[in-house]
């Protein structure tokens, strides 16, 4: 469990940076919710202290387990805000700054399930020391390997709507060179 406790804290700490990376972006999202221009700059510092905080307690032996709850807690609460981003602005939250330029909020969806997900198997696990080496660095590469996997699986899945987009709006038909029956039609 050492390795998933690890893999969490990495999460929430690219989470962290990726918000300060790019800080217009989550605070436009949060700005959706009607906060005023002061609040935002507090929600977008309180949000990242909030995530560097959960990172440090579950990678310090005897806080693991309130880092594991407030991780949880963390977690359902962004599953929260993406299953309402899904459902109304469909709108991505740049949690993970850049990365979510193009995030699918289906995608983000079951990012933040699996987030809130093994937060809550960290709860139940036991304590342990602090993470070896390997440990860390194989919960760190997970946790990066799993971003890019959400990323690269939100750009294949709009790389299918666009397509699909292309043949209703355009009559396009692949393997036909870009031409379609608007540009082929005679004037």
């Amino acid at each position: 469990m050492t390795v998933l406790r690890v893999a969490v804290a990495t999460i929430f700490v690219l989470a962290a940076v990726g918000k300060l990376s790019a800080p217009v972006r989550f605070t436009d999202f949060l700005a959706k919710s009607g906060l005023s221009a002061r609040a935002l700059t507090a929600g977008l510092v309180g949000v990242v202290t909030v995530e560097l905080g959960i990172a440090v307690c579950l990678l310090l032996p005897g806080l693991e387990r309130p880092g594991a709850i407030a991780a949880t807690i963390a977690g359902g609460l962004f599953l929260l805000v993406q299953l309402r981003s899904w459902s109304t602005s469909r709108s991505s939250c740049a949690c993970f700054g850049k990365i979510d330029d193009h995030q699918l909020p289906l995608v983000g969806t079951i990012r933040a399930a699996a987030v809130a997900a093994s937060s809550l198997i960290l709860v139940f696990s036991p304590a342990t020391q602090f993470p070896s080496a390997m440990e860390t660095t194989v919960g760190v590469l997970l946790a990066v390997t799993g971003i890019q996997i959400f990323a690269m699986s939100s750009g294949v899945l709009r790389l299918g709507d666009y397509r699909r987009r292309l043949r209703t709006e355009l009559n396009w038909v692949p393997g036909t060179r870009g031409e379609s029956s608007e540009r082929t039609q005679e004037a």
